[in-house]
């Protein structure tokens, strides 16, 4: 199977819903949908489609009812005809938020409900055809998230990982790069390194043009060379006389994409911005070659697929840390920050905190302890710190590791995700919510974005 890694997302769809996912579902794969059961609700669906039609084939009908007899749903549409349906009991509250996380696997679908496991669905149809996602009924969805899948020569995970792929790479990127993705590679130069390579193509094939070619090369006068190859030829070469690497070392490299061009980041520091000479849409592969050895390739972020982004939103790029601004329109039910970066490699610690600016009271305190190996969550008012809360199922902060992390105020409690998968909540403790209006970061971390 010829597949790769990716992040593809929609925000704040229309209901009803249908779009695509590109590149079809496959083995590994995961869905995410974030949303609110309004206090209305009496039923809605999401559907895994074989095609964007209301009368195609579904190989997934998840199908929340408020009916008396408050249930879940599971069934298949194949032929024109149902087949039998399969219950099981209620996760979800009227007027509460929740993230349904749906992965892909072999054998079945393995749902997810707010973290936790709830059902499996056995693939009645099979997966290859599964190509659509809609969504219908009485619900509010903020994010569609598409994560993950298999790797070309390398072992991939439901975050938009892929991991120790064998050189030369080429797999795609699902849904193509957008404004504000960006792509983080951890690997190790070679000790008789001269050169190695990382494109992003207009295809997966080696003949395809390529909007960055990003080449390093050990050659007396060692530099990192820039270019573009389109319709058979290079364009001009912008080098760089100054090189970030040294021979058989570690190294971590970031390209953030902006609407400019690619702003490079090397161990963390700011390199150099390629500006786009390739219209950014028609990326959708990436390929490494060369004397270089990759453990990791993550793609964190993206814009829509089909939907437009909040034009409210306030986008940052590469903020420096400390960094601390007012929230415009200050803290209300619903609202998503989205947090893309790292810990540092050597962290001790870093925090979030989301804050009352006239007070400075903190109402909620997110601090991963990378050293210590823990996430702390708190509240700080006039002074005086609340009582930690520190359990968790997973802990994804790690010394030089990238996140995506999304944290959104519901009506009595913060829910945090990380790589699309939802890691706490917090009961507010600060009320009311909308006098929460400061953002601030502290800490051995550096971001690629934050949006809000």
């Amino acid at each position: 199977m010829s597949s790769g890694f990716g992040t593809q997302s929609v925000y704040d769809p229309a209901i009803p819903y249908m779009g695509p996912i590109s590149g079809g579902l496959k083995e590994g794969m995961s869905v995410a949908v974030k949303g609110v059961a309004p206090l209305n609700m009496t039923r809605f669906a999401i559907n895994l489609r074989c095609a964007e039609s209301d009368s195609s084939d579904i190989a997934l009908h998840f199908n929340p009812r408020f009916d008396g007899k408050d249930k879940v749903v599971f069934n298949a549409f194949k032929g024109g005809s149902w087949g039998s349906e399969e219950f099981y009991q209620m996760p979800l509250t009227k007027g509460e938020a929740f993230e349904v996380v749906i992965k892909a696997t072999s054998e079945a679908y393995k749902i997810k409900v707010d973290g936790k496991d709830f059902y499996t669905f056995h693939h009645r149809i099979p997966l290859d055809r599964v190509c659509a996602i809609e969504i219908k009924g009485d619900v509010s969805v903020q994010t569609i998230h598409f994560l993950g899948g298999h790797t070309s020569g390398g072992h991939g995970s439901n975050d938009g990982q892929v991991t120790n792929p064998k050189i030369p790479y080429m797999g795609p990127i699902y849904g193509g790069l957008k404004d504000g993705m960006s792509i983080n590679i951890q690997g190790t130069a070679h000790e008789d390194m001269d050169s190695f390579m990382i494109n992003l193509r207009c295809a997966e094939s080696e003949s395809s043009d390529i909007a960055l070619h990003f080449n390093p090369r050990f050659t007396g006068w060692d530099k990192v060379v820039f270019n573009s190859f389109e319709n058979d030829s290079w364009g001009s070469e912008e080098k760089i006389r100054s090189m970030p690497f040294t021979k058989g070392q570690p190294f971590k490299i970031a390209f953030m994409v902006t609407t400019e061009g690619y702003q490079v980041k090397v161990d963390g520091q700011d390199f150099y911005t390629f500006s786009h000479r390739i219209p950014l849409e028609r990326v959708c592969a990436i390929h490494i070659a060369g004397q270089v050895s990759i453990q990791s390739i993550k793609v964190l972020g993206g814009a829509t697929t089909g939907q437009q982004t909040n034009t409210n939103d306030q986008k940052v790029f590469n903020p420096v840390i400390p960094y601390s601004t007012l929230i415009p329109g200050q803290m209300s039910p619903g609202r998503t920050f989205t947090f893309r970066g790292n810990a540092l490699n050597d962290a001790d610690s870093f925090a979030i905190n989301f804050m009352e600016s006239k007070s400075n009271n903190i109402a909620l305190h997110i601090n991963p302890r990378v050293k210590d190996k823990i996430v702390v969550r708190n509240t700080r008012i006039g002074g005086i710190w609340d009582k930690e809360e520190r359990e968790l199922i997973f802990n994804p902060f790690g010394p030089g590791l990238f996140f995506d992390m999304s944290v959104t105020c519901d009506n009595d409690k913060f829910k945090v995700s990380v790589d699309g998968q939802h890691l706490f909540d917090y009961h507010h403790k600060l009320k009311p919510v909308n006098i929460i209006d400061k953002l601030e970061i502290v800490g051995d971390v550096e971001f690629s974005y934050i949006s809000f």
